[in-house]
Order: structure tokens, then C-alpha cells, then sequence
């Protein structure tokens, strides 16, 4: 609901963030896969809507924050390492 009040409209199948936990330094994120897409992750090693939201961590920090330095969204990742699959819900 927080990220909608910004305007962060999230199809139900892009809805994964549960929780932000902050503080001065660090934030992290609560995630879960939605019901309409539960029994999917088995096709995935890191399910595609895991990911974005977890890129969206981000933002929890941005909109907490008294920043005005316009926002910036990545968009690429050099290198990702898996050490095992992740099959729903994750931090």
C-alpha cells in the first residue's frame, strides 16, 4: 500500500513485498510469492517476480528517507550468484 501511495501500481502477480525493515544504514525486505502465482516457483531457480521485488528493496529506503535527490532505478546486474533455489518466501 505504501509503494501505491507513490504510484507503484503492482499487478496481484508482482505484489511480493510484505515487509521493509530500516534503519539508519540498511534496509531489508520481506517477500513472498502471492497466491495467484504460489505453485509456480518450481519453474524458477528465483522466480522473475521475486526479483523485481527484491530490486525494489530500494525503495523502501528512498521513500523513508528525507532524500530529494531524484530517484534511480537499476536496471542491469553484473553478476548474481544462486546457491540454491528460492521457493517463495525470502528477506
Amino acid at each position: 500500500s505504501r509503494l501505491q501511495a507513490f504510484g507503484f501500481n503492482y499487478q496481484a502477480a508482482f505484489q511480493t513485498s510484505l515487509r521493509f525493515y530500516l534503519n539508519d544504514e540498511e534496509v531489508l525486505q520481506e517477500l513472498d510469492l502471492p497466491p495467484i502465482i504460489k505453485n509456480s516457483h518450481h519453474d524458477f531457480t528465483l522466480h522473475p517476480c521475486l526479483m523485481d521485488g527484491a530490486l525494489r528493496t530500494f525503495l523502501g529506503l528512498y521513500l523513508e528517507s528525507d532524500l530529494e535527490a531524484p530517484l534511480h532505478v537499476p536496471f542491469t546486474l553484473e553478476k548474481l550468484q544462486i546457491r540454491k533455489p528460492v521457493q517463495g518466501k525470502c528477506y
